[in-house]
Order: structure tokens, then sequence, then C-alpha cells
């Protein structure tokens, strides 16, 4: 293997790996922090809750149909009733995390909206990390 390729392939790596910060970026991955050990990728930071509402809307097929619950929960958040963010680990059993600050009281119907809310955006959250460090190999394994 000669110099010239292993510079060439260390600067497509390094603009691979720009392309997929700029691509958190974008999406509003918070605190985002990649990793990399051969093909086998990982990351981890934080995303506010419009953020992460609006991922899974965009999601082809995804099946979020919570309308009510969608509301309610940025009802929540806009009144400061809730403080909702969500954490992205690297582990993939529990990959991302609801963290939920409760500020006020709530009603019964829009504490099960809430609950209704995180287990099912929690779920497309993990589908779609999986599907996004799909996307991000691919660009690796199209350099190479």
């Amino acid at each position: 293997m000669s110099l010239s390729f292993i510079k060439e392939n260390e600067w497509d790596n390094e603009n691979i790996e720009s392309r997929i910060d700029n691509e958190a970026r974008v999406l509003g991955i918070q605190n985002f922090n990649f990793s990399k050990c051969g093909l086998n990728l990982s990351f981890t930071g934080s995303l506010r809750l419009i953020d992460a509402i609006k991922i899974v809307y965009e999601l082809e097929d995804s099946g979020f149909n919570m309308y009510k619950e969608c509301k309610t929960v940025l009802g929540l958040s806009k009144s400061n009733i809730i403080n909702m963010h969500f954490t992205i680990n690297k582990d993939s059993a529990c990959c991302i995390i609801p963290v939920v600050e409760i500020n006020n009281d709530m009603s019964e119907e829009d504490a099960e909206h809430l609950s209704e809310f995180k287990s099912h955006i929690v779920l497309m959250l993990s589908i779609w990390k999986n599907a996004i460090l799909k996307r991000w190999i691919r660009y690796f394994l199209d350099y190479q």
C-alpha cells in the first residue's frame, strides 16, 4: 500500500467525518460526539424535544400518528410545565433516554399523553438512530 493511498484515504475519512458532523448539526444533535472503530460507528448527544419531533415526523413511513399526544406534550413544554429532551447513548439496548423534568402539576389525561408519547418517540428515535448509522457506514464503504 503506497503512502499516497494512505494519505488520500485519511483525507477521505476526515471529509466523511466532517460531513457527519454537519449532518448532526443540521439535525439539531447537541453535544455530538462521534466515534468510529473500523466500521463500528456510534455517537452520543442530546436532542431538544422539538428537534426529536421534527426528526420523527420527517421519517418515511414513520408510523408516528400521535397528534393528540404530541400536541399535549408540546403544550406542556411551551407552558413550562415540563422540560423534555432526549439523551443519545452508544449503548444499543437503551440508546435513547427521555429526560423529563416536571415543573408543575398536570392532569391525569396530560400525564397519560406524556407517557404514551415518551414510549413511542423513544422507539421511533431508536429506529432513526440505527438508520442514520447505516447511512453513515455507507459513506465510509463508498470510499473504500
